[in-house]
């Protein structure tokens, strides 16, 4: 029980009305640490109970918080020293869970009759809300104010109503400057006073450029009217506008709205010169820079930039465009798409003319393929039972990487790798390579040596793709059983994956010197069975699909 209560009917009542007010009462002694004789029970709504103060645990300086303990401190002695005998304060405490609480103390000092001081009665209200509303009023006040940016709120018959510091210079500005700048500021006040709608006005003050946007609210007698400095925006604007029109090759900015509809917003004169059509040509209509673009190429190119604008993904693409001159030129873009609020992606793409190096791309593309066949050739004329095997392991290998939508140039890289595979056979004795019945251990050792054997004798032609490796692995197996590495798993190259399955299925299905051709079934079969621990799954997978809705057909020979 606190230690001041009674037991009067009276002194009840007004318990119970003291209890249940959002205020606190708490009666504490002026002696060290202000020890707590009587406590309301409305204390809970600071998680405390009158027995957490009542049976000594805690003091009422106890629960003040430390940076604010001082001040009161200073204060209360201050109070006493003047024999006052009410006052208020507003400091912060700790409720029992550790957080913060705001409070608003309306304090009564008990004297006795030698006019010293007894005890100290509270009354503790919680205002940690209303403090926050405070603060929020005096941070957006002080946000306004301090704000560097001119803020000047204009009544409705067109007079400065109030300013902060930055509008206020730039009035005393405008009037010391007086003459057009003037005259263009009176345009403002005219406009912020009788528009209706948001609107905007630049003003040009000595070597800086102000932007005031005007914005009305109809249930208000004023107009606040904010100003910006555009100096740096307008100079990096210039700046970037002569980067974007030197720069070597195109630049452009596309936008794919939500209703399918599309724009070009911006572009620069690289663009004209790549496309041979006028800016006018293209704001007029649009489409036609997707019309320029080749046939061959268009579908890949409209599925591209969709999924670009779905996943929110970088876009890369070479493509080839037709001109109205009759030039087929290639193209690179590359873009980072973002997406508006209405919906809309918008795309601020880079585009290269890269015809020249396609070109020569292509030259020594058809070189390398010339000395791929001519390898090919070689291995054939040595082994006939194999002639036309690494052709069809190439077809087959080209359809599962087009399958599984591999890069075209990486699929290019795969086809040439498949042609030569088992070049490494050359230097196996023929009469191993033709023997009609099963290989002795030592022969089947010295078979398994062409991978190796045969990477090594095109490691040091200059490929643009990994084609030793991909000859190199194409016996490795998932769980590590194949050769000549004993590789697993993500060791081994995709390319080599797919060309170990197309390997496989093509020798299966067809005649060798030990056993006739053995069937697609089988060769499905085998597939099956391994995939997941020799073979990869997807590859697999891919494969038996080919084989399922025949796109691959395989008749032994």
């Amino acid at each position: 029980m606190n230690e001041l209560s009674a037991s009067s009917p009276s002194t009840e009542l007004l318990q119970d009305i003291v209890d249940n007010s959002p205020a606190i009462a708490i009666i504490w002694k002026l002696t060290e640490g202000w020890p707590v004789v009587y406590v309301s029970k409305n204390i809970n709504q600071l998680g405390y109970t009158t027995e957490d103060f009542l049976a000594g645990g805690l003091k009422f300086e106890s629960i003040i918080h430390h940076d604010d303990v001082t001040r009161v401190q200073n204060e209360i002695s201050k109070n006493l020293a003047s024999k006052l005998h009410n006052y208020t304060q507003q400091y912060r405490i700790f409720d029992k869970q550790g957080l913060t609480r705001w409070v608003r103390d309306w304090t009564f000092v008990k004297y006795d009759t030698d006019n010293n001081p007894e005890y100290a009665q509270g009354i503790v209200l919680d205002i940690t809300e209303e403090s926050r509303h405070i603060e929020k009023i005096e941070q957006l006040s002080n946000f306004l104010m301090a704000n560097p940016n001119p803020i000047i709120r204009i009544t409705r018959d067109a007079d400065v109503q109030m300013a902060n510091q930055a509008g206020q210079d730039i009035l005393n500005q405008i009037s010391e400057q007086g003459g057009q700048t003037a005259s263009t500021w009176r345009q403002v006040l005219h406009l912020a006073s009788t528009t209706a709608i948001n609107t905007s006005k630049e003003i040009q003050l000595g070597e800086t450029s102000y932007l005031f946007q005007i914005r009305p609210e109809n249930n208000f007698e004023y107009i606040d009217v904010f100003g910006m400095d555009i100096s740096e925006l307008r100079s990096a604007n210039h700046r970037l506008s002569h980067i974007s029109n030197d720069l070597p090759g195109g630049l452009f900015e596309y936008t794919l709205n939500a209703d399918g509809s599309d724009s070009i917003d911006f572009m620069n004169p690289g663009c004209e010169e790549i496309w041979e059509l006028s800016r006018q040509e293209i704001e007029h209509d649009p489409k036609i820079i997707w019309e320029l673009t080749h046939p061959d190429d268009l579908p890949a190119m409209q599925k591209s930039v969709f999924f670009s604008a779905q996943k929110l993904t970088t876009w890369t693409f070479e493509y080839r465009i037709q001109t109205k001159s009759g030039a087929t030129k290639w193209l690179s873009g590359k873009a980072t798409p973002t997406r508006r609020a209405d919906g809309a992606t918008t795309w601020t793409t880079i585009l290269l003319d890269i015809t020249a190096s396609k070109l020569a791309q292509e030259s020594v593309s058809k070189a390398m393929r010339k000395t791929i066949y001519v390898l090919s050739a070689a291995l054939e004329a040595r082994d006939p039972y194999t002639a036309g095997h690494e052709e069809k392991v190439s077809e087959i290998a080209k359809l599962i990487a087009e399958e599984m939508e591999l890069d075209p140039d990486r699929i290019t890289g795969l086809e040439l790798a498949a042609m030569v595979h088992d070049v490494g056979k050359i230097k196996i004795p023929a009469e191993i390579l033709s023997k009609p019945g099963k290989l002795s251990n030592i022969e089947y050792e010295i078979i398994k040596t062409h991978s190796a054997v045969g990477a090594d004798l095109l490691r040091d032609i200059e490929f643009e793709w990994p084609i030793a490796d991909i000859v190199r692995q194409h016996h490795e197996r998932l769980d590590g059983s194949g050769y000549p590495d004993g590789l697993k798993s993500d060791e081994i190259l995709l390319e080599s994956k797919i060309l170990a399955v197309a390997d496989v299925v093509e020798a299966m299905s067809n005649n060798r010197p030990y056993r006739p051709g053995l069937g697609i079934q089988v060769a499905y079969e085998e597939i099956q069975r391994g995939a997941g621990i020799h073979y990869d799954p997807e590859v697999a997978k891919t494969l038996l699909h080919l084989i399922d809705n025949k796109t691959l057909q395989l008749d032994h020979t």
